[in-house]
């Protein structure tokens, strides 16, 4: 169950933007909310890293950011907490396809003011409007765990960067690669680099994540990408 607090503001029309590793799920959230009256979605995009650049780059965020937590690219919670350490803008809605109880607690650090099953249409629109008037959405068991975007960036800028947060993209690609099983020679002609600059990469990797191995270091990211869902195996 919700805790979800009313509004009194009035109905403001609201951006939105919407990124999902699924295309399909992506055209269909686009079409049902862009049927709603006063709620417009701007933009839509399968990649964590395109999200980081149109939010806070190329000077186009919008009012809500609707953010998957499964991205192929970039785990969610990183692209969550890189966009609120640098604004409070945009507010940012979490949607899964799974509990949403395996990713409150990471993804409230991380900066966003709710989350919500990306099925759950019925509560979307609802969802989206609350947020964008600073209240928040979440299951009443994690209510106390998220904060209004204002707040979680004032926390998150006076907030030492933690190692993920510190990999830069392509390190991240590596560590992908690398959990996938492709082997560094291969990571070297898929990324057009050389050997050496994967090893070089690998070893910034374990650096950040205070990590002695590569093993450990994937360890590491993989329970990061899937938060916590690993640990359930």
């Amino acid at each position: 169950m919700f805790s979800m607090a009313e509004s009194t503001t009035n109905k403001s029309p609201i951006t939105i933007a919407i990124v999902d590793n699924d295309l399909i799920t992506l055209k269909t959230l686009q079409s049902l909310i862009n049927q709603t009256t006063n709620i417009h979605v701007t933009w839509i995009s399968q990649s964590g890293r395109s999200a980081l650049t149109q939010c806070l780059e190329d000077d186009n965020s919008p009012d809500v950011l609707l953010l998957d937590m499964g991205l192929s690219d970039i785990p969610g919670t990183q692209v969550c907490r890189r966009i609120r350490r640098n604004s409070s803008e945009p507010k940012i809605l979490a949607i899964t396809s799974y509990p949403i109880e395996l990713y409150a607690a990471d993804i409230a650090d991380s900066g966003a003011q709710g989350i919500i099953e990306k099925n759950d249409y019925l509560n979307l629109y609802y969802a989206i409007r609350q947020i964008k008037e600073n209240n928040i959405i979440s299951p009443v068991s994690f209510r106390n765990y998220f904060e209004t975007s204002k707040t979680a960036h004032q926390r998150l800028e006076m907030t030492p960067k933690d190692g993920f947060e510190s990999l830069t993209y392509t390190e991240i690609q590596v560590l992908n690669m690398l959990s996938g099983g492709i082997d560094p020679k291969n990571i070297a002609k898929q990324l057009s680099i050389t050997p050496t600059t994967v090893r070089t990469h690998m070893m910034h990797i374990r650096f950040k994540l205070k990590s002695f191995t590569t093993a450990q270091a994937l360890v590491k990211w993989t329970r990061e990408y899937n938060g916590g869902l690993v640990c359930m195996k």
